[in-house]
């Protein structure tokens, strides 16, 4: 029990001294003033109106950040993913995206304005899609009864790679 307490004094250390620091080193914004902290709605995200006014731009964003078909991957692999109940990856899926409702609810007005605020999301994507591929090689391989068959739906990444140099070039022009 003493060492959770040392664990969060320590994992709340840096939290504190950047709200500290960040006084004297960023002077036109801090966490504390209302052109961050007053952003900050929490159950807004939950709203109609919130959706019906951003929808199209978050969506814009993540099929900017990770293409139309590597979110349809991903989808498909949270689907697998549960449906399956690989206990492990399934439990720490539903972790992370459990706790990417908190960080929803307090960056609500910044995800729909950037699309770095995405970022936290690219593990998913990541897990999910490439489950995605080891389910459907998986399935190939046991169809044909072919060891080698498992890599055949990785030539999907061919088909969409156009769409992924445009995207990278696309973020790389605007900077």
């Amino acid at each position: 029990l003493k060492h959770t307490g040392l664990f969060s004094v320590i994992m709340l250390a840096p939290v504190a001294l950047w709200t500290y620091l960040s006084k004297f080193l960023n002077t036109k914004e801090t966490l504390l003033t209302d052109v961050t902290y007053g952003r900050i709605e929490l159950f807004r995200i939950f709203t109609g109106e919130y959706w019906s006014e951003y929808f199209s731009i978050i969506t814009g964003y993540v099929v900017s950040n990770f293409t139309f078909w590597f979110v349809c991957f991903t989808l498909w692999g949270l689907i697998f993913i549960f449906y399956k109940k690989e206990k492990l990856l399934s439990r720490f899926m539903l972790g992370y995206l459990i706790a990417l409702v908190p960080y929803s609810m307090i960056l609500v007005d910044f995800v729909n304005q950037h699309s770095y605020y995405q970022m936290p999301f690219v593990p998913i994507v990541v897990i999910a899609s490439s489950y995605f591929f080891y389910i459907i090689g998986r399935s190939t391989s046991e169809l044909v009864k072919n060891k080698y068959a498992m890599y055949l739906p990785l030539l999907l990444i061919l088909v969409v790679a156009p769409q992924l140099v445009s995207t990278i070039n696309r973020h790389r022009d605007l900077t």
